[in-house]
C-alpha cells in the first residue's frame, strides 16, 4: 500500500514536471510569435556609391622649337584644405580654423567664391614629398617675372554616366612661357599645386591638391605644360 501511493505521488511529480516545461516552451513560443517583427529584425549597412576624389598631374617640357624635353605623371594628394572646401560647398558653414596640428592657416580659404583652377609650380632643389596638411608650396617662383607665375587653367568637364562606377571629371590645364629672363643656368620645376587664387602664399587663396614632380630643368625659350586631371567618383 505504501509502495503504491509512493509510485503514484512520483507520477504525478513527474507529470507535474513534464507539464511545467512544455507549459513553459508554450508560452515562450507564443511570446516570441506576438512580438512585432521590426523588433526581431537584423540591421543593415547601407550600401555606399564609394565617392572620392582622385586624379593625377601629367607634366610636359617642351624647348623654343615645340620637342619634348621631359614628360611626368603622377598621381595627386588631396591635401586637407581641399576636402575641407568641397564639404563647406556642398553642404555650406563657415571657415574655421585648423589649428596647429594640421598646418597653420584656415581650412577652406576663399572656396565658396573662386574655383580651384589655378595652377602653381615650384622650384625648390630639394625633392618634394607632398603631405595631406600642405597649404602651399615649398618654394614658388612667383614675381620673377620669368613665365612662371600662378595662372588660371582652362578646364574641361565629363559628366558621370549612370554606368556602376563612372567618375565626372574636370581637367585643369595651362601652359608656362615660352619662358624668359631665366639665369644662364636655367631654372628647375620639382612640384605644382591646385590654387583657388593667383596671389602666393595669399589670405584669400587655398590649395586643393600637392604633387612633387621629378625635377625637370628649364631653360630660356621653354614652355611647361601642366595638367590636372581631378575624378569625382
Amino acid at each position: 500500500m505504501v509502495m503504491s501511493i509512493m509510485n503514484r505521488n512520483a507520477t504525478y511529480a513527474l507529470f507535474g514536471v513534464t507539464f511545467a516545461l512544455v507549459a513553459s516552451g508554450l508560452v515562450g513560443s507564443n511570446l516570441l510569435s506576438a512580438q512585432p517583427s521590426g523588433l526581431v529584425a537584423q540591421d543593415t549597412t547601407p550600401s555606399s556609391d564609394g565617392m572620392k576624389i582622385t586624379g593625377h598631374v601629367t607634366t610636359i617640357a617642351t624647348d623654343a622649337n615645340g620637342n619634348i624635353k621631359a614628360y611626368r605623371q603622377t598621381d595627386n594628394v588631396v591635401v586637407a584644405t581641399g576636402k575641407d572646401c568641397v564639404t563647406k560647398l556642398l553642404f555650406g558653414g563657415p571657415s574655421t580654423s585648423r589649428g596647429a596640428a594640421v598646418g597653420a592657416g584656415t581650412s577652406c580659404v576663399g572656396a565658396l567664391t573662386n574655383p580651384f583652377n589655378v595652377i602653381a609650380v615650384g622650384n625648390r632643389s630639394a625633392v618634394i614629398s607632398p603631405a595631406a596638411t600642405d597649404i602651399r608650396l615649398a618654394n614658388e617662383p612667383n614675381g620673377t617675372s620669368n613665365g612662371l607665375n600662378r595662372q588660371a587653367g582652362t578646364i574641361t568637364y565629363t559628366n558621370s554616366t549612370t554606368v556602376a562606377g563612372a567618375s565626372s571629371v574636370a581637367v585643369i590645364q595651362t601652359t608656362f612661357g615660352p619662358l624668359t629672363g631665366l639665369r644662364s643656368g636655367g631654372t628647375q620645376v620639382t612640384e605644382s599645386g591646385l590654387f583657388n587664387s593667383t596671389t602666393p602664399i595669399s589670405s584669400t587663396g587655398g590649395m586643393f591638391a600637392h604633387q612633387g614632380i621629378s625635377s625637370i630643368a628649364l631653360n630660356n625659350g621653354d614652355s611647361l605644360t601642366i595638367k590636372w586631371t581631378i575624378n569625382v567618383g
